[in-house]
């Protein structure tokens, strides 16, 4: 990675992404240590959004919701790793969303610990975006704690 340092533009910054809990959490770790290179030393590429299975790989739909939030944090780079005419209902509502994301803000979340479990980026003057990661599948309790009134 550090050898294409200003000889590049994007660099991928994860593994292969594969249909599986175990390689999204894999990749999610990957990506979160080291988006704080987005838009710093290059535009960071987490590789692909998977939301649809295929006959030789899939995954639940809780392990697809946990990938597609990583997108959702991670910034970057957003490409469909999925074959579009076969996009399920919730893979399409995904990517609407995750293009919206992509309108208010650039940047990547930023992680607020090292236990990976909450990334944060400021939207709007009104809207902030947290993402929260359960990396061990254990329900957990998190309670977020906001600067101003919300609803």
């Amino acid at each position: 990675m550090w050898p294409s340092l200003g000889l590049v533009d994007a660099m991928r910054v994860s593994d292969d992404v594969e249909r599986n809990a175990d390689r999204f959490c894999q990749i999610a770790r990957e990506t979160l240590m080291r988006s704080w290179q987005h838009r710093q030393l290059w535009q960071i590429d987490p590789d692909c959004l998977t939301l649809t299975s295929l006959p030789n790989q899939s995954a639940d739909r809780a392990s697809y919701e946990f990938h597609r939030n990583l997108l959702l944090a991670s910034g970057g780079l957003l490409l469909s790793g999925d074959p579009l005419p076969k996009l399920t209902p919730f893979a399409k509502q995904s990517l609407k969303r995750l293009l919206k994301r992509f309108q208010y803000s650039q940047k990547a979340a930023k992680i607020t610990s090292l236990s990976m479990r909450h990334a944060f980026l400021p939207l709007t003057d009104k809207n902030d975006l947290h993402c929260l990661f359960n990396f061990n599948g254990k329900a957990q309790e998190f309670t977020l704690v906001a600067n101003h009134p919300v609803q």
